[in-house]
């Protein structure tokens, strides 16, 4: 039997008995969720109207509990896509666009190649990455560097563990050119200059590719 509106988990023995609520709503102390006001994320469990957060992109007002959308001219800095203000303060960014590091209510961009990047000192102004965007790797040092050009991911410099259309991942953990049919395997350097044969042909060095086709009876 399913849970009452808005629970995400609720007993067993009791489906309307609330445990936990979906985002969006709150847990009251008679085990029901109940909605907050349509732009909150989060509310006051007094007042369901009163946000507490909000969604990307909009402003939480903390004196009135209301959240609005982001614009232009709504004071957040550049990049931002959450912030927070009140009826004294000027708009403060909370959260900040992917490659962007929150360093004192602005957002400040990360390193090339760092999808997400922190201050770890306050006497520094270059953020340090943490985690890497798809085609980099994680140095020693907080750096982000590119993988090998035929990659698509890769361990480090020297090591693939993905490679872009039109090669392949070979024993050696990088990535070769995709070998020419009637080639099972191929020369690293040269695609058209088979090792092994696909099934129906033979290993032969004179033949062309070094591959040449079965003979069968009739």
């Amino acid at each position: 039997m399913p849970c009452g509106s808005n629970c995400m988990t609720c007993q067993n023995f009791n489906p309307s008995s609330c445990l936990t609520c979906y985002s969006g709503a709150f847990l009251t102390s008679n085990n029901t969720c109940i909605s907050c006001a349509s732009s909150c994320i989060t509310c006051l469990s007094s007042n369901p109207n009163t946000c507490t957060s909000c969604p990307s992109g909009y402003i939480l007002d903390t004196s009135t509990g209301s959240c609005s959308q982001i614009t232009d001219n709504s004071g957040c800095s550049q990049n931002c896509i959450s912030c927070t203000a009140s009826t004294t303060t000027n708009p403060t960014c909370t959260l900040c666009l992917g490659g962007y590091a929150l360093i004192g209510g602005s957002c400040l961009q990360c390193p090339s190649g760092c999808a997400v990047c922190t201050l770890v000192s306050n006497t520094s102004s270059t953020p340090t990455c943490s985690l890497c965007v798809i085609g980099y790797f994680f140095q020693v040092g907080s750096s982000c560097q590119p993988c090998p050009s035929m990659c698509s991911t890769c361990l480090n410099s020297t090591i693939c563990t993905s490679c872009v259309p039109g090669y392949f991942l070979n024993t050696a953990l990088t990535c070769q050119v995709e070998c020419v049919y009637p080639c099972a395997t191929c020369s690293p350097t040269n695609p058209t200059s088979c090792l092994s044969c696909v099934g129906g042909y033979n290993y032969n060095t004179s033949a062309l590719q070094n591959c040449q086709a079965a003979l069968t009876c009739n």
